[in-house]
This record gives structure tokens, C-alpha cells and sequence, in this order.
């Protein structure tokens, strides 16, 4: 198993925090199940939602 380190702005953790209450689960289930159903071909990912790598080193991440 591996880990990882995700970053997010303040609002966006407060939101999803709240959907993980509101749903009986943690932000780490979510996370780890969006991954997963990304990973077979079921996830939704939009590239305009991806971040440059050379813009993701300068955040530090």
C-alpha cells in the first residue's frame, strides 16, 4: 500500500468534510475510493483540473 499527501485549499477541506460527515465516512475513504474508481476507468477527471508539474514543485508539493 502506498500513502500520499494531498494538498487543498481551506474551503475546499471544509466542504469536504462536511459531505464525509454527512455521509458516515472520512475524507480518507473518499479519497481512497475516488482513486480507486479513477484508476479502473470509472472516476471523473477533467484536465483542466490537472495542475502542471512544474507548477505543482513551485507550491511544494
Amino acid at each position: 500500500m502506498k500513502f500520499i499527501t494531498v494538498e487543498v485549499d481551506d474551503e475546499t477541506y471544509r466542504r469536504v468534510s462536511i459531505k464525509a460527515a454527512d455521509t458516515g465516512t472520512s475524507i480518507e475513504a473518499m479519497v481512497r475510493q475516488f482513486l480507486m474508481e479513477l484508476g479502473r476507468g470509472d472516476g471523473v477527471f477533467r484536465a483542466s483540473d490537472n495542475v502542471p508539474r512544474d507548477e505543482l514543485y513551485r507550491r511544494g508539493g
